[in-house]
Order: structure tokens, then C-alpha cells, then sequence
């Protein structure tokens, strides 16, 4: 094995991290992790948040979200994950839990052998120590000098490499360390040293099959992320890059992105934050106006009637039938209730929301200009051509989301950088999850406008690109000791001849430059086959990058099968479906309306009453205004005729007793004048209260009052 110049462990791991990039052992060790984490844990599982906390409680390794949703979506395809419609849960099938089952008894029952078979060649002069702890000392030195040689480890382990006792890193002083690690005397090195050469001497099969899967462990835990250093040396060789976010993909992420490539995409986000990567992420401004018209239209939906807990609740379990903000809102008021009012206004503001990913908007200087117009024109009628080629029978993109398209490659473009490095070294990207888009661009622009050298790349791939970029734990070193060697984890994986050997001809390719120089080349290498040389006919394409559309047909399916199992489970269970929400929103929508015409009805009539009293009312009101003004007008004409009989009778009673025949005592009498007076008054007084009711009083008062006058005369004259 070449091993000079003394590479170190930087670029060591440099070259494990370039054996495996093109390699599906990623893959291969999520799609174990899900069964081992299921076996022991019986946690509901629904989503992929739910396998990440289990994998971080049991082994300590945090796992990209967009990871294990891949892993998710295997394993239903394979049958491994079975949806229980009545828990709305996945579940472990009985054949993948029986054959993790075996595989970890099976990693047990190997660790087991080989350490019995070890210590019963052990020296005498090991018999007072205790069999755990020297077991625990070999697998100290085991995992430290896989941490720190990886590969190069197994030939070290066999004692073939007698140049590296030099360094701090060498054998002897992992092998002191882990003495004194697993609370050994030290005077015991001499003894332990043979003793752990004889474990790696390649005598006993069993010791050779799990020295190989200690291998495989190390290639598994590489394959989930590196160390600090590593991921610093492929920071610091990384170009600056403009990329620019298609609205599919921003959708995806303010919403609930539980799409593969959303989750890609919000982890993509949180790589180039979290690593203050030169990365510029920006949204056109037409982009910001698609994205308006879209929220506003999923708002009028939302708005158009009443969500309860229960409905939503139904329509989470086809998230596929609603757009991902919809499911976001669904999921919030299942628990909460919310009014679409409430949830809407986290989107009133875009620009501040998408502030947070590190998006910023991009105006284009260029886009009134004339002669851009018309390129813009005539690069939109192709896009429309090329559309309706390819998918004759889908309906046409309008016009404003060709022109969209078009106007974020032209942006994209115009940053472009003269390079044939591949796309993370082209000075721009533009981030899409249309793979008609895609398309476009990769069989009519690129080779007509941009020599060759595609703009358009799905969340997917660049998240495989920076996949060097992320980090299984804060302390990888600590999380590779505890995990190495466990059982669980050891045998998931497989293939580590074909590791061993791609790092051995990387180690030999750069044998001799400068360390400085290999690791530039090296890592620009390796960001560069990312991304580069994916093409739709490969397997990697169909793997790593996620096309949107046909995986729709297939998930709509599946979810199809899903939502008819839930329905038939809904009714056995608790004798509420769909069709009997439906049901009753018809009935609900019909008694609606039966009221409805009932109140119409009772206004009309109400109306229709009120008319009616109101002309009966001003009837009467007439009536009452003319009988008043004939009682009046007979009132007057009574008193009228009383006034006049009054004054006759007055003069008709003053002329008899004054002048024509007085009796001779009133002629004769001294008060003759107060006689005839008293006499008229209460004459004409009597003829009033005949005549006019309403003067009764009056008239007798007078009346009264003339004929006391009357009598007190009389009382003198007797």
C-alpha cells in the first residue's frame, strides 16, 4: 500500500469521502436505519421527523430531513413500511422486522465468537484481567485507528506498515491511549500489544469477519457525514455561486415540504446558512408576483367555507389532492382550530418570510429593455413549442409562467462565469423542481444559448453536490466510537473491498504532490462529479434527483389505495367517512337554504303585513281627523245657536219685564233694575246648558250664581 508522502488525516478522510460519493452506500445505510430504530422504539411513526429523533436518541447521528424522507419513500415502495389506516401510522412489516431481527442477533452472535476465540489465546500473563475490559481495549484501539487511518487502518491492524510508528497517530500510541482509556495498567502494554496482533493476525475466520464489518461500520458512518476539518477543507476550495430559486421550490418550503424535493431544498438552505457557504440565493421578481397570485388563490379557497378539526384531519390523509401550504394550514387547524384569516397572514409579507431562508429579491436591470423584450418573446414561443411536444395532452402553461421561466434562465445566464468545471464552479444555478423546465433547458438552451452547460438543477442533486457539507453530530469523532462496533449498526452496510480500493488508488493518484495541491484538486474533483454527469437514462439520475412529476402519478396511487383503506377503516371503526361528512355538509347546505326560504318568506309577508296596518292605520287616522272636524264644526254651530237664543232670550225677557208688563211690585221696586238683570242671566244661562253640553258647567255656575242675586232680592223685598 503506498503510503508516502505521509498524507495527513485531512485529506485521508478527503479520499473516504471521494471513494464513497459514487457509491449508494448512503442509501443502503438509511434504508437499514428505519427497521433497526422501528425494532426498538414503538413510537407512533408518521413522518420523517419521527425516524430522525429515534436515530439521533439511539445512535447520536443527525440526519438531513430530505435524507430520510428518500428513505421513507423506499421503504413503502419496498413494503418494508405498511400504512395503518386506523392509527394513521406506518408500521414495521412482519418480514423486515423479522429480518433485522436476525441480522442484529446474527452481529451479536459474530462478536460473541470472535471474542471468545480471541481470549482463548491470550497470554498467561493477561489472566488477572477481566475479559471486558480487554475487549473494551481492543475496541478502543479498533475504532481509534479506524478514526484516524480509515482504510489504511486494516493494513496497520496486520502490522505492514512499519513507517508510521513516528507519528502521534501510530499504532503504539492509539494502542496506549486506549490502555489507558479501558483502566489498564500500563505496565501491560507489551502483553496487550501481542495479544491485540493476534486478534488482527488473520488466523481465525470469525476474527476476519468482524474485523470486516468494523470496516463496513466506518465506510457507513463516513457515508453520513464527516468531521469538522473535512467539511473546512471542502468550505474553503468552494467558488462563489448566484443561484436562483424557481417558485415550485419556494412553495415547497413555506409550505409543509413533505415532498422529497422540498425537504431537500429547506436542508439546502440551512447547509448554506448554517456553513456560510458563498452562496447568493435569490428569487426574481417575477417570481415574488407568482408567488402573490398563487398564496392569493389558495387563500379564496380556504376562505370559501368553514374548516373543523375533523375535515381537516380527513384531508391530511390526501396531502396529495391540496397544495402544501393548504397541508401546512390542515396540519395547524386538525389541532388548532384557525381561521384561514389567522394562518394566511404569515404570508402577507414574502419578502420578510423568505428573508429567513436568505433569499433576496433579484430586479433585473435589463428586462424593459427592447431588445430584451424580444428575446425574451421569442425564447417563450419555443418554451410554448417545446411544451406542447412534449406533453401534448397536459394543459398548456399560460403565457405569464412561460415568460417567468424565461426570465429567471436569462438572469441566471448573464452570471454565468466562463468554466468547463461543472455546475457548482459556473458561476450561477438556478434551483427547480419542473423537470419540464429541466428539459427545456438541457435539450434546447443549453446547446442553442449557453455552450452546453446547463442552468437548471433539482433541489436533489445540489443537496448530493454539498453533500460533503453536512455533519452526522457536533462532536463525529465521539458519535464513531459509540457506534462503530454496535451490533445494530455494524452489518448494515457491505462493499468495503471496493472502499478499501478506491481510497487506495486516490492515496496513490496524489502520491506525489504537495498535500496542499492534491487536496485543491481533490476537492474540486469531488464538488464537481456531484453534479456533473447526471443524465436521464442512469440510475443515479433516476435515484438522486427527484422528478416531481413522476413521482406524482406514482403517489397519487399510492395514496389512492391509502385513502379507500381509510375509508373503509373509518366506517368499521367509528361509523364516520368522507361520504358521510359530505353528507351532511349536503344536508347542512339544504336545511341552509330551506331556512333561508323560510325567512324570505316570513319578510315578505312581514312586508306585505305592515302595508297593510299601515294603510288600515292612516284610514283610521282619516276618519278620526273627520269626525273630529264634524264634531267641531257641530260644537261650533251649537254654541252658535245657544249664543243666539241667549241674547234673544234676554232681550225678549228684558223687554216683557221691563217695559211691556212688569208686575206692579217690579215696577214699583227700588231694585227693579238687578231684578230684571238676575232674571235674564239666569235665563239665558238655562238656554246655554240645553243647548251646549260642553258648557254645562259653565251655564249652571252662571246660573246658580244669578239665581242666588235673584233670591237674596226677593228675600228683601218680603
Amino acid at each position: 500500500m503506498v503510503t508516502a508522502p505521509r498524507f495527513s488525516r485531512k485529506f485521508r478522510r478527503l479520499c473516504h469521502v471521494a471513494a464513497l460519493a459514487g457509491t449508494d452506500r448512503l442509501q443502503t445505510v438509511l434504508d437499514g436505519l428505519l427497521p433497526v430504530v422501528m425494532v426498538y422504539d414503538d413510537r407512533p411513526w408518521r413522518s420523517a421527523d419521527d425516524w430522525a429523533e429515534a436515530i439521533e436518541e439511539l445512535f447520536g447521528l443527525r440526519l438531513a430531513e430530505a435524507d430520510l424522507v428518500g428513505a421513507q419513500e423506499r421503504a413503502i415502495n419496498a413494503g418494508v413500511l405498511v400504512y395503518n389506516s386506523f392509527a394513521k401510522t406506518y408500521t414495521l412489516s412482519s418480514s423486515a422486522r423479522a429480518a433485522t431481527l436476525e441480522r442484529i442477533e446474527a452481529g451479536e452472535t459474530l462478536e460473541r465468537e470472535a471474542q471468545e476465540s480471541w481470549l482463548t489465546e491470550l497470554s498467561e500473563n493477561l489472566a488477572n484481567v477481566t475479559s471486558n475490559s480487554l475487549w473494551d481495549c481492543l475496541l478502543r484501539y479498533a475504532g481509534r485507528m479506524l478514526l484516524q487511518h480509515g482504510a489504511a487502518a486494516i493494513e496497520l491492524f496486520a502490522g505492514r506498515d512499519s513507517d508510521s510508528d513516528a507519528s502521534d497517530d501510530a499504532p503504539s500510541a492509539i494502542l496506549k491511549q486506549a490502555i489507558q482509556d479501558a483502566q489498564l495498567e500500563a505496565s501491560l502494554f507489551s502483553d496487550i500489544a501481542v495479544a491485540i496482533a493476534t486478534f488482527f493476525d488473520g488466523r481465525s475466520a470469525v476474527r476476519t469477519r468482524y474485523v470486516v464489518e468494523l470496516a463496513d461500520s466506518m465506510f457507513s458512518l463516513f457515508a453520513l457525514g464527516v468531521d469538522t476539518d473535512t467539511r473546512s477543507v471542502l468550505v474553503s476550495n468552494l467558488p462563489a455561486l448566484t443561484i436562483f430559486v424557481d417558485t415550485n421550490v419556494i412553495f415547497g418550503v413555506v409550505g409543509a415540504h413533505q415532498a422529497p424535493s422540498a425537504a431537500a431544498a429547506a436542508d439546502l438552505f440551512n447547509i448554506i446558512r448554517d456553513n456560510s457557504l458563498p452562496f447568493k440565493l435569490y428569487y426574481h421578481e417575477k417570481t415574488l408576483n407568482e408567488l402573490d397570485r398563487t398564496i392569493s388563490g389558495i387563500g379564496d379557497r380556504l376562505k370559501r367555507r368553514r374548516w373543523t378539526p375533523a375535515i381537516s384531519r380527513v384531508l391530511l390523509n390526501i396531502p396529495h389532492a391540496i397544495s402544501s401550504i393548504e397541508v401546512k394550514f390542515h396540519e395547524l387547524n386538525s389541532t388548532t382550530p384557525t381561521s384561514p384569516d389567522i394562518f394566511l397572514s404569515r404570508y402577507s409579507s414574502l419578502p420578510g418570510l423568505l428573508a429567513e431562508y436568505g433569499l433576496v429579491i433579484y430586479r433585473d436591470p435589463t428586462s424593459g429593455s427592447e431588445g430584451e423584450v424580444n428575446r425574451r418573446a421569442s425564447l417563450v414561443a419555443e418554451y410554448k413549442a417545446f411544451a406542447r411536444a412534449e406533453r401534448p395532452k397536459d394543459r398548456e402553461k399560460p403565457y405569464s409562467a412561460l415568460d417567468h421561466d424565461i426570465s429567471i434562465w436569462v438572469a441566471g445566464l448573464a452570471k454565468r462565469t466562463s468554466t468547463n468545471k461543472g455546475p457548482l464552479f459556473s458561476g450561477s444555478l438556478i434551483l427547480s423542481a419542473d423537470r419540464l423546465f429541466q428539459r427545456f433547458d438541457r435539450e434546447v438552451l443549453a446547446p442553442e444559448y449557453a455552450e452546453r452547460r446547463n442552468l437548471v438543477v433539482f433541489p436533489h442533486s445540489l443537496m448530493q453536490a454539498l453533500r460533503p457539507f453536512t455533519t452526522s453530530t457536533q462532536d463525529f469523532d465521539q458519535t464513531f466510537m459509540a457506534t462503530f462496533a454496535s451490533a445494530d449498526f455494524r452489518g448494515i452496510g457491505s462493499g468495503m473491498e471496493e472502499a478499501v480500493t478506491s481510497v487506495a488508488a486516490y492515496l496513490a493518484t496524489y502520491a506525489d504532490l504537495p498535500e496542499a495541491t492534491a487536496t485543491k484538486l481533490l476537492s474540486n474533483s469531488l464538488l464537481m462529479s456531484k453534479v456533473h454527469g447526471l443524465n436521464e437514462k442512469s440510475d443515479e439520475f433516476r435515484h438522486a434527483v427527484d422528478d416531481a412529476l413522476v413521482q406524482e402519478n406514482e403517489a397519487l396511487t399510492r395514496e389512492r389505495d391509502a385513502i379507500q383503506s381509510e375509508l373503509q377503516g373509518a366506517r368499521e371503526q367509528s361509523g364516520q367517512t368522507v361520504a358521510q361528512l359530505e353528507e351532511q355538509t349536503r344536508h347542512s347546505v339544504a336545511r341552509v337554504a330551506e331556512l333561508e326560504a323560510r325567512l324570505a318568506q316570513v319578510d315578505a309577508t312581514a312586508q306585505e303585513t305592515e302595508r297593510m296596518l299601515r294603510t288600515d292605520l292612516q284610514r283610521q287616522r282619516d276618519e278620526l281627523d273627520k269626525l273630529s272636524r264634524d264634531r267641531d264644526a257641530s260644537i261650533r254651530r251649537r254654541r252658535w245657536y245657544s249664543a243666539v237664543v241667549g241674547v234673544a232670550a234676554i232681550i225678549v225677557s228684558s223687554i216683557i219685564l221691563g217695559y211691556v208688563r212688569p208686575p206692579h211690585w217690579l215696577a214699583t221696586h227700588q231694585n227693579r233694575l238687578g231684578l230684571v238683570v238676575s232674571t235674564d242671566v239666569c235665563l239665558a244661562s238655562g238656554v246655554v246648558a240645553v243647548a251646549d253640553r260642553r258648557a254645562l258647567k259653565v251655564a249652571l255656575t252662571v246660573f246658580a250664581a244669578a239665581l242666588c242675586a235673584l233670591l237674596t232680592i226677593i228675600s228683601r223685598i218680603l
